[in-house]
């Protein structure tokens, strides 16, 4: 697996002008995006009130296959992919993982804690839990790499976020890739579907259902309603999963429910 080393002054600034220029067109790179769409299935057109366009997709619960996500990861660039790599082997919603500090990662003891939580206004919520989740030895020992590879100025300072694209940026990147790997419905992908690709892979390799929708952020009703599916892999397809998020579900079995 490449691995994007921030230490790379050229790459930096590199990153710094690609950066400018999604901030610069992502408007009218998403509207182009939401036009295009009025000809494909399974998306619907609505207008709001001051005119602007949006799209629903009818299916929610599309999510990538084991292979289908390594022909979309090897077709995004090294920041894309560490952002990726961060969501998949995490479960989190990327705003979540978009202010994740080099002081939340403790991948000493393989752990992350998001501070910048959902509120969950109907349980009564008015401020941001924080949540602490293991993680695979695989994924502790990349993260580290890429932290200690970090420029010295940004390790100075431990409250530093570690460089998670935003959620704009990282939904063109992947419709992009999705697209360009040769998924034929790539306009159903957005970030929040790494999340429940990462989710039903967990349940699918044996993890209770109390445990992971702990590590998730949300209860079982939400689970079942909004995230899993009743589909079944083969041997082959969960021997690439473990590929992709290592022992991540072999650590959360040792959760107590």
């Amino acid at each position: 697996m490449d691995e994007y080393n921030p230490g790379n002054e050229k790459r930096i600034l590199d990153l710094k002008n690609e950066i400018r220029r999604i901030k610069g067109q992502g408007p009218i790179l998403k509207q182009k995006l939401i036009l295009e769409k009025t000809n494909l299935d399974g998306v619907k057109m609505g207008t709001k009130n001051n005119g602007t366009k949006y799209s629903v997709r009818d299916n929610r619960n599309r999510i990538f296959t084991p292979d289908e996500w390594k022909k979309f990861y090897d077709t995004l660039k090294l920041r894309q992919q560490f952002t990726a790599n961060f969501l998949i082997n995490t479960g989190a919603r990327i705003n979540e993982a978009y202010h994740i500090r080099i002081v939340d990662c403790d991948t000493i003891n393989k752990r992350l804690t998001f501070i910048q939580t959902k509120v969950k206004a109907r349980l009564g919520e008015r401020h941001p839990i924080p949540r602490e989740i293991k993680i695979s030895t695989e994924f502790s020992k990349y993260l580290r790499r890429y932290i200690n590879n970090l420029p010295q100025e940004v390790k100075n300072n431990n409250t530093n976020r570690i460089g998670i694209l935003s959620q704009p940026a990282f939904d063109i990147a992947m419709k992009k890739a999705c697209q360009k790997s040769g998924i034929k419905d790539y306009y159903l992908f957005s970030a929040h579907q790494v999340r429940k690709t990462a989710e039903n892979w967990i349940w699918s390799l044996g993890v209770k259902e109390s445990v992971f929708t702990k590590t998730f952020g949300h209860d079982i009703d939400t689970a079942t309603e909004h995230y899993l599916k009743n589909d079944t892999y083969r041997f082959s397809e969960k021997d690439t999963m473990h590929e992709i998020i290592g022992d991540w579900a072999e650590r959360l079995k040792g959760e107590k429910d």
